[in-house]
């Protein structure tokens, strides 16, 4: 039977400015390899050696004070918003905002001209954040808002009617289809318009398409009576 000891997760931690001069004296005094150096400051070997590689002027020399400059330069570019949007792909947005182009739009159209690579997502987040200004560009959206829904965060009220009678308490005489009278309807939603309404009869073959110019359920059931009686 073999058995497996599963190691601890890695953690990583950037070098001090002590342990980067002391690894510098070590490097130049000694004759040390990477593991007898990490031995020596406490660190594994693979930690030393990226600290040689990334830190490195670019002479390709290690000096502690400039590897400590260039870590801190590196931090804070990481903490920097949209540091990777360049000058020239926001002057393309702000132009083609003014067009009223969408940023699925912008974002789908740079790439494919070669412009720039950028999400449209990340385009939203500019105009909201008000990065280099994009803010009063906002208004040249089509939705315009202020702030940006969140998805799923509300139960959608599209295709919900007031004072509806759920299916569940229909006669059972309708369900048998005994008799003539009653009806059952279908509504369509689309998009920026009313849609049609479809009652057909429960027994026979009637069917009758109406136009629906309002959602509440009882002036909807009496239109539906009056048209199709």
């Amino acid at each position: 039977m073999f058995t497996t000891t599963r190691r601890p997760p890695m953690s990583y931690t950037q070098l001090s400015a002590s342990e980067r001069n002391r690894l510098y004296e070590l490097r130049t005094t000694t004759s040390l390899s990477m593991r007898a150096i990490g031995r020596e400051l406490g660190r594994d070997s693979s930690t030393i050696s990226r600290e040689l590689v990334r830190n490195r002027s670019e002479g390709g020399y290690y000096l502690p004070d400039r590897a400590q400059q260039t870590m801190q330069t590196r931090r804070q570019q990481s903490k920097t918003t949209f540091s990777h949007v360049s000058e020239t792909c926001i002057f393309e947005i702000k132009a083609r905002l003014k067009q009223y182009h969408s940023p699925e739009q912008m974002a789908g159209r740079l790439k494919r001209e070669g412009r720039a690579r950028i999400s449209h997502e990340t385009i939203y987040q500019m105009i909201y954040a008000d990065h280099e200004g994009l803010r009063e560009y906002q208004k040249y959206l089509r939705q315009g808002r202020g702030k940006r829904r969140k998805r799923g965060a509300c139960n959608s009220k599209r295709g919900q009617i007031p004072g509806r009678i759920g299916i569940e308490h229909r006669p059972a005489i309708a369900e048998a289809k005994t008799e003539i009278g009653h009806w059952e309807s279908e509504r369509i939603f689309r998009k920026y318009q009313l849609a049609p309404s479809d009652p057909n009869r429960r027994k026979g073959f009637l069917g009758i398409r109406l136009r629906i110019m309002n959602t509440v359920a009882p002036w909807k059931s009496c239109h539906q009576i009056m048209l199709a009686t």
